[in-house]
């Protein structure tokens, strides 16, 4: 739960893991777009985002199929899928993840044929 803000959108919070039992200080950044919350989240390799609308933890495991629905969605209506790239991944990842987009793309388009 963050507790006091140390600059804009940078807080200081605490959560409990349930799956080690530790209790973790984190800084957090407040992102009022939830799609970008689990981008950000994602690329960093976190666990969780929370959701301050809900009061709830979200595991960025349990929201990968939304975020490939969203872009499957986007692929369908023609629009374009920006992504970027943590800046500390070398192209062997790169490459690694825009092969899987370009599957999920492959996969929605053929959706749309049925």
């Amino acid at each position: 739960m963050p507790v006091r803000a140390l600059r804009h959108n940078i807080y200081l919070g605490g959560w409990l893991n349930s799956q080690d039992d530790m209790f973790y200080l984190d800084v957090s950044i407040n992102v009022t777009d939830r799609l970008e919350a689990y981008k950000m989240a994602k690329n960093s390799k976190q666990i969780a985002i929370f959701n301050i609308d809900t009061g709830e933890e979200e595991k960025v495991s349990d929201l990968d199929a939304e975020y490939k629905a969203y872009l499957a969605e986007q692929v369908k209506n023609g629009k374009n899928i920006h992504v970027t790239f943590p800046k500390e991944w070398d192209a062997k990842q790169i490459a690694e993840h825009i092969r899987k987009l370009g599957k999920l793309v492959k996969d929605a388009k053929a959706k749309q044929k049925l």
